[in-house]
């Protein structure tokens, strides 16, 4: 089996621009917008805490429950059970993790600390959904440009070794934007997220937690649709296109009274 060139090199470019995103969205707004990289450790720290053991260990311990299984068995109860659990997890550690900064680092005259803690928390989304995910591809696709992939699909068990296979056969550069423009849009939308709590939780907000557990499914809803068969990915990729060009405007325009004073 092998891999068109141009899809190498598409998947090496998609997999550079999703791992330096947050780096450079950082970099090019610390000294325009005061971010502290305090902030924006504690956010690393609260996804790695919430969204990847806590939220697993859920998944995990979720069949251990009587009759879970057979719930579980079923196409809308999973995924409903997904969607509930990534929700009030992930955003109740994100509420735990600005409160930890009001408390330890102090209150900010605008939305910086948000700001900064959304940087953080959804660029260790960005590299663990999407750049780990991408550098396997780009693992599997060097290992066939190479022909070394059957020896080592040898190695794994038939069922994942077949989807492995179909991946990479349906693989190309239009697949790859996909999946790039999805990380950017999800991360924009941890940007606004993060903003909206940050704002809730200085003024002192008890609402402002169940309000982002609601939103927090919209960001997944492209995708969920497109899984379902509900839309094509053509209109799935318009979604997130616009998805992030709302968010960023939405971001510019909190943001520009702040600049403006300073």
């Amino acid at each position: 089996m092998t891999v068109a060139p141009a899809t190498l090199v598409a998947l090496i470019i998609g997999t550079l621009i999703v791992a330096l995103l947050p780096i450079v969205a950082f970099r090019l707004l610390k000294s325009p917008m005061k971010l502290d990289r305090r902030d924006a450790i504690v956010g690393i720290a609260a996804f790695m805490l919430f969204a990847t053991l806590i939220e697993r260990g859920v998944y995990a311990l979720a069949p251990m429950l009587p009759g879970a299984v057979q719930w579980l068995s079923q196409p809308v109860v999973f995924v409903a059970f997904g969607i509930a659990v990534a929700a009030v997890i992930e955003e109740g550690g994100r509420y735990l993790g600005l409160r930890f900064v009001e408390r330890r680092y102090g209150a900010s005259s605008g939305d910086a600390r948000g700001l900064g803690y959304g940087i953080g928390f959804g660029g260790a989304q960005a590299w663990f959904v999407g750049v780990i995910v991408l550098g396997q591809w780009v693992w599997l696709v060097w290992l066939a440009q190479r022909g070394q992939l059957n020896q080592q699909l040898s190695t794994m068990p038939p069922d994942l070794a077949l989807r492995i296979q179909m991946m990479l056969i349906t693989m190309s550069a239009s697949t790859i934007v996909v999946r790039v423009l999805e990380c950017l849009a999800a991360f924009t939308f941890q940007l606004a997220m993060s903003v909206l709590v940050w704002r809730g939780v200085q003024a002192r907000k008890r609402w402002i937690l169940p309000l982002a557990i609601v939103l927090h499914p919209i960001g997944d809803l492209p995708l969920m649709a497109f899984n379902a068969g509900a839309i094509p990915v053509s209109t799935m990729v318009t979604a997130y296109g616009l998805m992030t060009l709302i968010l960023i405007a939405a971001l510019v325009r909190w943001f520009r009274p702040a600049t403006r004073t300073a």
